[in-house]
């Protein structure tokens, strides 16, 4: 198991969709290349902070496919 956070709610609105926390936590793991282990053991304001990052380039990104979604439509 991946510890997650203790500030982000368990579902947060990104572009459209409702994302669940275990979807970022699992995104911000891969990021980070650190094993289970490891990720489990970080402080956790640095967990949290790698969370929010995550959650700032999924909703970059959510924003990227809207633009580009308007642009051709």
């Amino acid at each position: 198991m991946l510890y997650g956070s203790s500030i982000v709610p368990a579902t947060i609105i990104i572009g459209v969709r409702e994302v669940q926390l275990g979807d970022i936590v699992r995104r911000a793991f891969a990021e980070s290349g650190l094993d289970k282990e490891s990720w489990n053991a970080l402080p956790p304001l640095d967990r949290e902070g790698r969370l929010a990052k995550a959650i700032y380039d999924m909703r970059d990104e959510a924003e990227e496919a809207a633009k580009s979604s308007r642009a051709d439509g």
